[in-house]
This record gives C-alpha cells, structure tokens and sequence, in this order.
C-alpha cells in the first residue's frame, strides 16, 4: 500500500461514483429528467446531437435537420467521440446510445487515472497531494459531463514532463491538450515567468515550438479537409454567452442581468491576469 497505489484506488473509487452519479441519465434526451435529478450529462444526447447515431464523422459530415451542424467541440474530442461510436458498432441498435456512455466513461477513467498518477508524480516529495484531485467533488459530479477530462490528463502528463525537463516531450503534449481543450494554453503564463526568473527561456521556447508542431499535426489536415465543419467550435463559441454551469450565468439569474460575450471575456482576462 504504496502512496501511489492507495491514490490509484482512490481514484477509480471516484471514477465507479462518478458513473453512479451520472447513470440515471444514461438513457434520457434531453429533457427536464436530468436537471430534477441533477445527473445532466452531454454524452448521451450528444451520440444524437453530433449524429453519431447514423455513423456520421465529425467534422466530415454534417448532420441535423438542415443537414447544416457540425462538431461544437475541438478535433481530438471528436476523434474520441468518433471512436466510441466504431466501438459500439457492435451493439443492437436500441442499446448502442447507453453502450456509447459507458465506452466513453471507461476512457474518461483512464483519463483520471493517468492525471492522478501524473499529478503524484510531478512531486515525489508531495505525493499525497494528488489525493485532492482523486477524491475531488468535481470529478465525481462533473467528470462525466462530458471529454473534458482528456484534456486534463494530457495536460497533466505535459507537467510531468516539464517537471522532469523533458521539453519536447512536454510541448508535444501540451500541443495535443490544446487540441481536445483550450484552456492548457492558458498554462505557458505561468511557466514563461518561471522560466524567466530562472533564466530558462530556451526551455520555454522549446516547449512552446513542439506544442505548437503537436497542434498543428491534429488540426491543420482537418481544417483542410473540413473547413466549415473545423470552424464550427470558433464560431459557436465566439457567439456563446454565459451558459449553464458559469459563475455569470449564475450572476445573470442573482441579478437579472445579462452579460455580453465581449463583456464576459474582458472580466475573464483580467480576473485570469489578477
């Protein structure tokens, strides 16, 4: 009973809760169901939202009833969701939705185990602090809600690798991060200062270069093959204002009043720089 063992199991006790908390919606569309039983999930509507269900391919086909949408997420999402549906190819026509969630609670598993164990790894010395993010009410509550957690465990893996200075190692991850999510972008602030105080900003730049090789290996074919369906994520985010689950949404209903998009993304800068 290893730090790192315990945390393993820790962690995917979290991860069993996790698919516990979420498995009233497993079958529902979207409807009122999943705010009364608080278990709302983007997965399960989503196998038909992104057309999944008639073996549409993100980005490379459109679906809907104009035949006009396309993936709202960035590349490596819908790889993921591309490759949960092929697994459950196998599966009768009125199981293959459930079958889709349970495929993609069992990588978003994976997911959280890799950036526990990353995370203990980052600080030997502090191993035990990863126990915060295996036992993380967030993680039970929200880690199925949808691939976010992909994100999470190849950043993590990135800050093992720049904690052990492998620099290209760690750009390549980081580039592919910022392929599932934006937000591992947000991580090159903080290490540029480092790397300033500690007169390493070859190692920055090295990371910065290879993250942005990564990037441009995953997205650049699919913005050449699918312009309109690799724009889709831009410009449905561009366009989205505070939506559920945002401290702004939340502050729209407090206060009865609406926030713009360009308002929201001001405030967010300088509370992120703050």
């Amino acid at each position: 009973w290893t730090p790192l063992r315990v945390l393993i199991l820790m962690v995917l006790a979290s991860s069993v809760l996790m698919y516990a908390q979420k498995l009233p919606c497993r079958d529902q569309p979207w409807n009122g169901f999943q705010y009364s039983h608080a278990c709302y999930n983007d997965v399960y509507p989503l196998y038909f939202g992104e057309g999944l269900d008639q073996g549409k391919v993100p980005y490379l086909d459109t679906h809907g009833p104009n035949n006009d949408q396309n993936v709202e997420y960035p590349v490596l999402i819908g790889v993921a969701m591309e490759i949960g549906s092929k697994v459950v190819d196998w599966a009768s026509p009125s199981d293959k939705a459930q079958r889709f969630v349970d495929v993609t609670w069992f990588m978003l598993m994976i997911a959280a185990l890799l950036t526990v164990v990353a995370t203990a790894l980052t600080n030997r010395r502090r191993m035990w602090d990863a126990a915060m993010v295996a036992a993380a009410p967030s993680l039970i509550l929200a880690g199925l809600i949808n691939w976010d957690l992909l994100a999470v465990a190849l950043t993590s893996l990135a800050m093992l690798a720049w904690a052990r200075k492998h620099t290209v190692v760690s750009g390549l991850l980081f580039g592919l991060a910022i392929a599932t999510k934006f937000y591992p972008l947000l991580l090159f602030a903080p290490l540029f200062m480092l790397c300033v105080r500690a007169r390493q900003l070859r190692s920055f730049f090295v990371t910065l270069a290879w993250a942005a090789v990564a990037w441009i290996v995953v997205d650049v074919p699919v913005w050449i093959a699918a312009p309109k369906g690799f724009a889709t994520f831009y410009s449905f985010n561009k366009s989205r204002g505070p939506d559920w689950g945002s401290i702004w949404y939340a502050f729209e209903r407090m206060f009865n009043h609406s926030f713009t998009v360009p308002q929201v993304n001001i405030y967010e800068g300088a509370l992120t720089i703050i």
